[in-house]
């Protein structure tokens, strides 16, 4: 398969890069700068360098893996970046561009097939690229903000064999190809290998196993497939790497568990029931819907194409299941990895969990400190209070107006202690009042300047006398574009877009055909000069296009005008021999004799 890569520019506004195609298969479709990748390249080196080619823009910023696509025979690899707003210098593939909104690129330019899917990526949910991925637009699997999007096999029906109990299976298609049975497995619980003994999860294998669930269930020919959101970075780097399958738990009704059928030669075929419960659905190394076949319950476009196995006698059948028994011995430990990595996880939560008990305990333990003291603390002043008692008894003893003296005294000081206390707590609450308006300021002053950032990116809504002005140059443009033969016709002006910067981009589509100001760069012009200079480029423009010049061997090509009745007027230019020459006869020489000039004559 072929590989191609390329990068999915989007400018602060939100608008996106797209290119015109020059020729090959798809001449005239919109795309993004993109190419094959050579050898010895990854898909990013070639983003990079295709960008550069045919753009003339270099960017050595961050590349993000946006969209994988299967179209052609080719594998496509698109990436993404936000980068401020340009104007690319396009190389002999393309014949134009426009920086363009997601929405407008979509309904009103034809876009190739690859890049309609990835630009519609920037509006689609996780359902939409589900959908996108069981149609073919993008690849499976697919990276989705913080998940892994993935078809994989639910369940398969018809017949089958069960390796691990040397079992023939016939799971009846009536009851499983159908829109009830898909609508039961929407949340499927997707999790790795199945616990021992095959049977359903309980609390403790849930959460040991647990990778992901089923987004949208589907049937596919005679299966049941879904796309599936994985969450666990471990699991999601097995599906992407290596050769992996699936394998349902399905549980039948007891009244109805199916029929067990004696085969000549020994063993059984079990004639399963009705399907009562369909508990999960686990990754696994081999699965019995994989029929001894490659492992295929998993849908991986990128490194494992799937190819369908050639049907096998007998003898080969006995061979692969003895070779499976050992692949699966041994391949078991890519899920063992996998298993451990879970393992690891679940030691960090305990951890976590542990720590967060310990700091419990030492929080409980602070308190009881606390508590501690204070009782000491109310100890002492007990103890205080009975010397102070003793001596106020002593002091009575030898004289009653030194003993009150003395009482007043302390009540004096009681009453300073208790004064000064509540001078503290309120100074304590002044201060917390404080601290918290000035949190609340800050925050509020944080807001604002968001605010106010949000609306000096917001695009400005046009007046009408704004909008008039755009529009009459649109159609200034669209004049010299038909005149052209281009069927896209001028194009609009971008939402937040200054009207001197739509006339560059607009004059710089057909600067090459200005003698005066091919060579001149637009970008540095104000708008005065702008504005000559753009009057002469469409004027130029016109003239080469109604009355181009004569070069033998030009292909025709077709320009369209309008008179005062708006009648369209189609003229061709070019050397008409260069069409048509091909089906002309070639010339025949006749000899004859010219009687009065006495001579022969051709």
């Amino acid at each position: 398969m072929k590989r191609a890569a390329g990068v999915l520019l989007a400018s602060e506004d939100g608008s996106v890069l797209i290119l015109r195609r020059m020729g090959g298969t798809h001449a005239g479709e919109w795309a993004f700068p993109a190419g094959g990748i050579e050898d010895g390249e990854s898909a990013e080196e070639a983003a990079r360098r295709e960008l550069e080619e045919e753009t003339c823009f270099k960017y050595d910023g961050p590349l993000y893996r946006w969209a994988t696509q299967v179209s052609d025979e080719v594998f496509f690899t698109t990436f993404s970046a936000r980068v401020p707003r340009f104007e690319p210098k396009l190389n002999g593939e393309h014949m134009g561009y426009v920086w363009v909104k997601p929405q407008e690129a979509i309904k009103d330019f034809v876009l190739h097939p690859g890049a309609k899917a990835a630009i519609q990526k920037l509006e689609w949910d996780e359902l939409g690229v589900a959908n996108a991925i069981r149609s073919g637009e993008l690849a499976s699997p697919q990276h989705y903000a913080n998940v892994l999007l993935v078809a994989l096999r639910i369940t398969g029906t018809g017949k089958a064999y069960r390796l691990a109990l040397d079992e023939h299976v016939w799971r009846g298609p009536e009851l499983y190809l159908n829109e009830q049975f898909v609508a039961r497995c929407n949340g499927l619980p997707v999790i790795l290998e199945h616990p021992s003994g095959g049977t359903e999860l309980n609390g403790a294998e849930f959460r040991d196993r647990i990778v992901g669930t089923v987004l949208l269930p589907y049937l596919k020919d005679d299966e049941v497939w879904g796309i599936a959101k994985i969450y666990d970075e471990a699991a999601a780097a097995v599906l992407e790497n290596e050769k992996i399958s699936t394998s349902p738990c399905i549980v039948f009704s007891p009244v109805d568990p199916g029929t067990k059928v004696p085969l000549e030669g020994g063993g059984t075929l079990l004639i399963e029931g009705k399907p009562r419960f369909v508990d999960h659905v686990a990754i696994c190394i081999q699965g019995v819907w994989d029929k001894t076949g490659e492992p295929s319950g998993v849908s991986n476009q990128v490194s494992n194409p799937q190819q369908e196995s050639a049907p096998m006698d007998d003898e080969s059948k006995d061979e692969k299941r003895e070779e499976s028994k050992a692949e699966v011995k041994s391949d078991a430990e890519k899920i063992d990895r996998v298993l451990a990595h879970l393992d690891s996880l679940h030691k960090r939560m305990d951890a976590y969990e542990r720590k967060d008990s310990e700091e419990d305990e030492e929080e409980e333990e602070d308190e009881e400190e606390r508590a501690d003291s204070e009782e000491r603390k109310d100890a002492k002043r007990k103890d205080s209070r009975k010397r102070k008692d003793s001596k106020r008894k002593d002091a009575e003893e030898r004289a009653d107006g030194e003993d009150q003296e003395d009482e007043s005294a302390e009540e004096g000081l009681e009453e300073e202690r208790k004064e000064n206390k509540l001078k503290r707590n309120d100074r304590k609450r002044a201060d917390e009042g404080c601290s918290a308006d000035t949190r609340s300021d800050a925050v509020i002053n944080g807001l604002k300047a968001e605010i106010e950032a949000l609306r000096a990116a917001m695009p400005k809504v046009l007046d009408e006398d704004d909008r008039k002005r755009f529009v009459a140059t649109q159609l200034e443009w669209e004049q010299v574009a038909q005149a052209f033969g281009d069927s896209q016709g001028a194009p609009r002006w971008a939402n937040g877009e200054s009207l001197p910067e739509y006339v560059r981009r607009l004059a710089g589509k057909y600067q090459t055909h200005s003698a005066a100001w091919k060579d001149r760069d637009l970008s540095k012009m104000d708008a005065s000069i702008l504005e000559v200079a753009a009057s002469q480029i469409r004027a130029d423009a016109l003239n080469i296009a109604r009355n181009p010049p004569s070069v033998e061997g030009a292909p025709l090509r077709m320009s369209e005008e309008r008179d005062g009745t708006n009648r369209v007027i189609r003229k061709f230019h070019g050397d008409p021999m260069a069409c048509w020459g091909q089906f002309m006869q070639p010339y025949r020489y006749i000899t004859g004799w010219n009687s009065k000039q006495g001579a022969a004559i051709q």
